[in-house]
C-alpha cells in the first residue's frame, strides 16, 4: 500500500507539520521528514548558486558586449545581487562558499556556458578565471 508521502505529498507536509506540532513523533516517518529537510538545504545552495551564476552571466555580458548595454542588463545586475544578499541574510551559512575558489570555479563555468549561448560569442573570449570578487560584488553599499 502506497504511502500518502507517495500519493498526495501537500497533504503529507500537513499531516507531518501537525503531527510535529502536536508532539504526536510516532505519527510521524522520521526517515522522510530528515530526507525532506534535507533536500530543504540543497533546494536553498541550488537557488543560491543559480543566482550567483545569473550575476556572473550578466556581467560577462556587460563586459564583453559593451555595444549592446541598456539599462535591462544594468538593472538585472542589481537585481542579483539584491537576490544573493537576500538569501545570505537568510542563509548566512552560504557566505563562506564565496571565497572557495572550487565552488566559484563551478558557478563560473556555467556562467561562461550560458554567456556562450546567449551572447554567440566563444569560451575563448572570456577569462579562463572568474575576473569577479563575488564578496566585493555583493559587499552591502
Amino acid at each position: 500500500m502506497p504511502k500518502l508521502y507517495e500519493t498526495d505529498y501537500f497533504a503529507w507536509t500537513k499531516n507531518a507539520a501537525a503531527a510535529l506540532r502536536e508532539g504526536r513523533v510516532r505519527d510521524i516517518d522520521l526517515t522522510e521528514v530528515a530526507e525532506e529537510i534535507e533536500d530543504l538545504g540543497k533546494s536553498e545552495r541550488r537557488a543560491f548558486e543559480s543566482a550567483l551564476s545569473q550575476l556572473f552571466l550578466h556581467k560577462l555580458k556587460w563586459d564583453y558586449q559593451p555595444n549592446l548595454r541598456g539599462r535591462s542588463w544594468e538593472v538585472s545586475i542589481q537585481k542579483q545581487i539584491r537576490i544573493l544578499r537576500k538569501i545570505l541574510r537568510e542563509n548566512p551559512s552560504f557566505a563562506p562558499l564565496l571565497e572557495q575558489p572550487d565552488f566559484i570555479a563551478e558557478i563560473y563555468g556555467d556562467a561562461v556556458l550560458d554567456a556562450m549561448a546567449e551572447t554567440g560569442l566563444e569560451a575563448s573570449t572570456f577569462p579562463a578565471a572568474c575576473p569577479y570578487d563575488a564578496t566585493a560584488i555583493l559587499g552591502e553599499p
